[in-house]
């Protein structure tokens, strides 16, 4: 199992609400700072999930049911007016901050409780006590992809589209069974499946 997330600007700009510039742009929803008032977030869920999970490769436990092998980044700058893309780091996103924003050093409770659940609930040991600047230093501190200087083709460009598309319906999709009352614990894991399985073809 290899987790291959596409970070963005758009991707941590929602994870960075401490000291946030009076520029930063509108992530359309409340950044997280670090505290009780933080809603679940389901990016950082996925880090923080996907990282306990490739933990487990050299600490696994009797009864442990999944261990992830791998997680490869593909960093993707902002796309540009000709059509390329810029530079993800030279943006000014980092293990620090991205959007005008930094990274909480405390995790988000709501979405570090709704990880330990879940890996209970599926009988998963594993520590998720990381700050939200932890999880992503240790996201960008992975080999990676670095996607930048360019420019897509129409098709490649409507498939980035799709991409989008077929991601974030898959997301709200697992959202929304992680939020239901009460969890349905195997809902989630095929919901999580379907998320994955779209990103592999699509990627």
């Amino acid at each position: 199992l290899v987790f291959i997330p596409v970070i963005s600007e758009g991707f941590l700009a929602p994870l960075a609400g401490i000291d946030v510039q009076p520029s930063a742009p509108n992530v359309g929803k409340p950044r997280l700072v670090g505290s009780d008032a933080d809603q679940q977030d389901n990016v950082l869920y996925e880090q923080l999930l996907a990282l306990a999970l490739v933990d487990k490769k050299t600490d696994r436990l009797p009864g442990d049911k999944c261990v992830m092998q791998e997680i490869f980044p593909i960093l993707a700058g902002q796309r540009l007016e000709d059509g390329t893309l810029s530079n993800f780091f030279a943006d000014g996103n980092n293990a620090t901050e991205s959007g005008g924003g930094k990274y909480p050093t405390t995790g988000s409770p709501a979405t570090t409780e709704g990880v330990s659940k879940f890996l209970a609930e599926n009988s998963v040991q594993a520590d998720v006590q990381l700050s939200v600047q932890e999880t992503v230093s240790r996201l960008l501190n992975l080999q990676s992809v670095l996607l930048h200087n360019q420019k897509l083709t129409p098709a490649q460009a409507q498939l980035v589209l799709q991409y989008k598309d077929a991601v974030l319906n898959a997301r709200n999709d697992l959202e929304e069974l992680r939020s239901a009352e009460p969890v349905d614990p195997e809902a989630v894991l095929e919901a999580e499946k379907r998320v994955e399985g779209v990103v592999k073809i699509l990627k």
